[in-house]
């Protein structure tokens, strides 16, 4: 059993994500104590011959490899999310992203989307969090905001007898007044350029969230097409009784599958109608 089937990578995804996310046990468990768990979990899912199922060396072997294609595979994809360019679409970058790997792991391309689609939503593999830019002032004066909770100090108020202000100071106290309240202006503008800035990055990213999720579901569901016709096509003559069940059991659950789809297709016909 030197070569992994795409099954079995996929369940050794789901088993790692399962307990490295545990809320209860964390990074308190030991290496071997944590691939015990994940072994005894693969072994639960397992659907061939008992004495055909890995070793927890083996699924330990394999994901290092595994986690390194799909580490490479990350980097490419936020690299190719950087260099995007205004007008291409999420083809374009998918396409920069594949080409991205092939130069990084001198492999032809990236072939273990469904396992990615397993692991992308692990801390491991998610990308750092974006953040709002900065806003810009006009004002030479100064790069910062007033902090407008700052309380002023009163001088103390003047006596009745007190002289009155002259015309120069009353000028200078105008002209204070002034250049406070235009401070103030380019405050409240800066801040509203802010949340808007915010807002319609807000809006972007969820967009592209979006048309990437829509894109991710095509691509794997034409690599899920093109392993059930494999699976359909497998030639089980010359193999043992215990890899026979297991490939019929596959083709059993591809063919209930497609049944479903159908009766589902006739159902909504009907409803149309």
């Amino acid at each position: 059993m030197a070569n992994w089937h795409p099954c079995e990578e996929i369940q050794l995804c789901r088993s790692w994500v399962r307990f490295t996310t545990c809320t209860i046990t964390g990074n308190r468990q030991s290496s071997n104590k944590l691939w015990e768990k994940i072994h005894g979990d693969f072994k639960a899912n397992w659907e061939g011959n008992p004495d055909d199922c890995r070793s927890q060396q083996g699924l330990q072997s394999h994901w290092r490899n595994l986690k390194a294609t799909l580490k490479v595979w990350h980097e490419s994809l936020q690299k190719a999310a950087h260099n995007r360019r205004s007008g291409e679409n999420l083809m374009d970058e998918y396409v920069q992203a594949q080409a991205n790997y092939a130069d990084k792991s001198k492999e032809k391309e990236f072939d273990k989307q469904a396992c990615w689609e397993e692991v992308k939503q692990h801390r491991s593999f998610m990308d750092p969090p974006r953040t709002p830019p900065r806003p810009t002032f006009d004002s030479e004066e100064t790069d910062f905001p007033t902090n407008l909770d700052e309380e002023e100090v009163l001088e103390t108020p003047p006596s009745p007898s007190a002289r009155p202000p002259g015309i120069k100071a009353s000028k200078e106290a105008i002209r204070k007044g002034k250049k406070k309240q235009e401070k103030d202006d380019r405050v409240a503008i800066a801040i509203e350029r802010l949340a808007r800035s915010t807002a319609a990055t807000v809006e972007l990213i969820r967009k592209r969230d979006e048309d990437s999720r829509y894109h991710a579901a095509r691509v794997l569901a034409l690599e899920e097409e093109k392993e059930h016709t494999k699976i359909m096509s497998k030639d089980t003559t010359t193999l043992s009784p215990g890899s026979k069940l297991w490939w019929k059991k596959r083709k059993d659950a591809i063919k209930a599958k497609a049944g479903e789809d159908v009766s589902s297709s006739v159902e909504d016909t009907q409803w149309f109608d």
